[in-house]
């Protein structure tokens, strides 16, 4: 996956004992939409906000992201991530246990979304 125009982004992970969080971002409408497992919420981005997310965003750097991470552990997260192109192709990377090293950078992507939408 590289560093690229997108026009979506989705990421869910789901963690032992039954947690899930999911996490889509819609380039076009400047649209987060944040979801667990007990509410989801719709934010439309204003400019600050979506500036600070897109470069929260090019921090990922996921041309460096490998489409697959495994660590075996009986219990733990397994996560997936789809990013959808402009050019209409799309990336993926999944893992169990086992993250990129640029992991840090995405998951404060996902946690400055979920703030600004006002997830819980």
């Amino acid at each position: 996956m590289g560093n690229f125009a997108f026009t979506k982004l989705i990421y869910a992970a789901d963690t032992w004992p039954l947690l899930r969080r999911e996490l889509t971002v819609v380039a076009k409408d400047r649209l987060v939409v944040c979801e667990n497992e007990k509410e989801r919420v719709e934010h439309r981005c204003g400019g600050v906000e979506w500036e600070k997310l897109e470069t929260l965003l090019s921090e990922c750097n996921f041309s460096a992201w490998q489409e697959e991470y495994y660590e075996p552990v009986l219990d733990g997260t397994h996560w997936r991530l789809e990013i959808h192109r402009s050019d209409g192709q799309v990336g993926k990377s999944d893992g169990m246990n086992a993250y990129p090293d640029e992991w840090r950078a995405f998951t404060a992507m996902c946690d400055y979304c979920a703030e600004i939408a006002g997830l819980r």
